[in-house]
């Protein structure tokens, strides 16, 4: 999976030509999916087969594990009652 998000890293910045910082994000977001995902399947490195198994409910499962932190495109929040992530917002 690793080698995956290498080259995830390299579209975003090459062809996509978004910021490090964005990027960063992006990677933080998905390594914390990895985690979940190595829990529920109760393996260290989930595989590119794993992930091809991921259903809604799986989705569903890891955000609902993320409490009540919300997170939205910067024209989504209010800038008064939301804390900018580079381009997204808590609320």
């Amino acid at each position: 999976m690793h080698d995956c998000l290498n080259r995830f890293k390299r579209h975003l910045h090459y062809e996509r030509g978004l910021s490090e910082h964005t990027i960063k994000a992006y990677c933080r977001d998905i390594e914390g999916f990895r985690r979940f995902l190595a829990l529920r399947i109760k393996r260290e490195d989930p595989s590119v087969e794993d992930l091809r198994k991921v259903d809604l409910r799986v989705l569903r499962a890891f955000l609902a594990g993320l409490g009540n932190c919300l997170l939205y495109t910067s024209d989504a929040a209010d800038e008064e009652d939301s804390v900018d992530l580079g381009g997204r917002r808590i609320i």
